[in-house]
């Protein structure tokens, strides 16, 4: 939230949406949990939350994400149960608060209740993933080249800085990653996986470092784009042994995410058949 919270009913609330929330018919939980309008984002098939983009009443987009509570089967019950939906939606608003007060640019909390949290739309945004795949198709010309490498430094030491501040995304494709093409700012969403007990270099970093790297499509970017990323990211000119030891096994935890990738297309495409 950009200022200290008001409370509204059950709620608290940026006090700049107060007024279009209470115009909106979203002035509770049980407002807000029962909203039936709206874009839903997640596929159907999804029991444990929901996010749906909806339009204030004043016209600003915000994003509505709920978290529900799945009852645990039998048989599952000996293993780790799901988390509550209050303590999903409580560990993502922590999040978001770790990631702005560290300086890191996410999202801004426009309300938030015992089961969801609504933030704000980043106008003007679209995902890393489908920049890159509109702006870097071959062949690129000198303006282009520049702006990527621009993207490669500036990811780079947004990623250095969330892990030296000792948080891993644990889900951090470039799909969660937003950019604003007008001025190139990034915006780093979906949080509810964020740990705040990085240690520098350790397999959650390694993990981060992957899912990017696997996300990024051998199409649009060169190993000496990703060779580059990694300089900027280790904060030197020439990799040291560890500096190696660490790339090793970046490459090789991406590789297990595209043979967990793969088969998780296959079981998708066995169960449409």
């Amino acid at each position: 939230m950009s200022g200290s919270p008001v409370g509204l009913n059950d709620i608290l609330v940026d006090p700049e949406f107060r007024e279009a929330l209470v115009s909106s018919g979203l002035s509770g939980s049980a407002e807000i949990m029962a909203f039936a309008g709206g874009e839903l984002l997640t596929y159907k098939g999804k029991r444990d939350r929901s996010v749906v983009k909806l339009a204030l009443a004043d016209g600003r987009a915000v994003f509505l994400k709920r978290y529900y509570t799945v009852p645990v089967k039998r048989k599952m019950i000996a293993r780790a149960s799901r988390p509550q939906a209050s303590a999903e939606a409580s560990r993502e608003r922590e999040a978001i608060g770790l990631f702005r007060k560290n300086g890191l640019p996410t999202v801004r909390i426009v309300a938030t209740g015992e089961s969801f949290n609504m933030t704000e739309e980043i106008e003007g945004s679209i995902s890393l993933e489908e920049y890159v795949a509109k702006r870097f198709s071959p062949p690129l010309d000198r303006e282009a080249i520049d702006e990527k490498r621009r993207i490669i430094r500036e990811l780079a030491l947004l990623t250095r800085k969330m892990h030296k501040a000792s948080l891993s995304h644990k889900d951090y494709y470039l799909g969660h990653i937003f950019v604003r093409p007008d001025d190139l700012s990034f915006f780093v969403l979906d949080l509810q996986r964020v740990d705040s007990r990085l240690r520098w270099g350790d397999r959650w970093a390694v993990k981060d470092i992957a899912a990017l790297d696997f996300s990024a499509l051998p199409e649009f970017v060169s190993p000496a784009d990703r060779m580059r990323f990694f300089k900027v990211y280790w904060g030197t000119d020439r990799l040291d042994g560890a500096a190696k030891r660490f790339m090793r096994r970046v490459l090789r935890k991406r590789e297990k995410i595209a043979r967990h990738t793969e088969k998780l297309l296959a079981r998708r495409e066995e169960k449409e058949k």
